[in-house]
């Protein structure tokens, strides 16, 4: 039987990979105060720890358009394969 993995399905184990939630949608979930902009206590996550590199205009805020030019979190390794460095051996 000849199988070709078609990219529209879900991958081998059942599950999706997570997608990356638009700067819209991040603004939406963390602005607690509605101003349109994230200050250092409204984000949490990732943004929290790289927070002043996202704030590129040191303004003390995070808007839209630094959240969409923000480096991309680095994802999984490849489908099977262990992170570097990380072996049966534990070293």
């Amino acid at each position: 039987m000849n199988q070709r993995h078609d990219d529209k399905r879900p991958c081998k184990d059942g599950e999706e990979p997570p997608q990356r939630p638009s700067a819209k949608e991040m603004l939406a979930e963390m602005d607690s105060d509605k101003d349109g902009r994230l200050s250092e206590s409204e984000v949490k996550g990732p943004l929290q720890h790289d927070f002043l590199k996202i704030d590129t205009n040191n303004d003390g805020y995070i808007e839209e358009e630094e959240l969409t030019n923000a480096p991309k979190p680095k994802g999984h390794p490849p489908h099977g394969k262990p992170p570097r460095g990380d072996n049966k051996t534990g070293k």
